[in-house]
């Protein structure tokens, strides 16, 4: 009845599908396991965003870790969780998102340092974490992104009672600026992405269970990247693409060296290599193929490609 009210029904609904898809809800699960002759970890991660209407999300993340250092009375077991929570506001027609981030960390350890034998000692420690995160989009030539965090630092939550524990300030800027930016034929293959990051390392009187063996060591630690991505070639059908791709890292900080958890001292890494891909038409469709590592869908003008616009195939 609906169809004989209205003939082009099955085009409104073929839209209004291709509406829920990116907007559905989402989850995603993942698990790791890591074991050498005197280690053993498992981890687990869920992550689930929750549409709440055309501007906002619901974001849920939750991180487990399960630490296991030798066997018998005297190994040590320690569990960690990681709970973030986050609600991304986009403000419709400007490309700004706004994200606000609250959550904390949990670790259960079943040892204290001074019972190495005998009857393990239950150690149950709790960390607030809190951030926010600020992202505009400049169209088709580039995206900017501004972040901060505020707490544990991971490296700090070894399963161990008397360490001392760190807090973590953490300040990004980033910049990537996508394929087509310059307007020159011979440099449209051309994206940058620049990176920035500040993060001063506290350990607070307030966050020790108990008074730590050494005084901890306060700290700020900075790093700065610079990444090149040119495509050098894209040409036949099924496409076959070429791109250089580079990358500078540099990383210091005030204090070197730290035992507690990592400080790197003057640290320059330059890295460099080619990737290569091949987009192939099965069926005859319409294809429109995102410039590297983009994902795009059959007989659609829209891409979810990470580095920049779409080429028509």
């Amino acid at each position: 009845q609906v169809v004989d009210l209205d003939p082009f029904y099955e085009n409104a609904l073929r839209q209004y599908n291709q509406l829920a898809r990116p907007n559905s809800d989402r989850i995603d699960l993942s698990t790791t396991a890591f074991a050498d002759p005197g280690t053993a970890r498992f981890g687990g991660r869920a992550q689930v965003a929750l549409p709440l209407n055309a501007t906002a999300e619901l974001h849920l993340n939750y991180r487990a870790e399960s630490v296991q250092l030798g066997t018998g009375p005297d190994g040590i077991a320690a569990v960690t969780n990681h709970m973030l929570l986050s609600i991304p506001f986009t403000v419709v027609g400007t490309g700004l998102s706004l994200t606000p981030i609250v959550g904390g960390s949990v670790i259960y350890n079943s040892l204290s340092s001074s019972t190495m034998s005998g009857e393990p000692v239950v150690d149950l420690r709790l960390f607030p974490a809190a951030g926010a995160d600020v992202s505009l989009g400049f169209g088709s030539v580039g995206r900017g992104r501004l972040s901060y965090r505020w707490g544990v630092n991971e490296e700090t939550l070894a399963p161990l009672a008397d360490d001392a524990d760190y807090l973590d300030h953490t300040a990004q800027a980033e910049i990537t600026l996508f394929p087509g930016f310059i307007p020159l034929s011979s440099l449209g293959g051309l994206s940058l992405r620049t990176f920035g990051e500040f993060r001063a390392v506290t350990a607070p009187v307030w966050l020790q269970p108990t008074a730590p063996p050494s005084a901890p060591v306060d700290n700020n630690i900075w790093t700065v990247a610079q990444d090149l991505s040119w495509r050098l070639f894209e040409v036949g059908n099924p496409a076959h693409t070429l791109t250089a791709l580079t990358s500078a890292l540099y990383r210091d900080a005030a204090v070197t060296p730290v035992s507690d958890y990592f400080a790197p001292s003057s640290e320059l890494t330059l890295t460099g290599g080619l990737a290569y891909s091949l987009w192939a038409n099965l069926d005859g469709g319409e294809w429109f193929v995102a410039h590297d590592r983009g994902r795009c869908t059959k007989r659609s003008r829209r891409c979810d490609g990470r580095m920049g616009a779409a080429d028509r195939r």
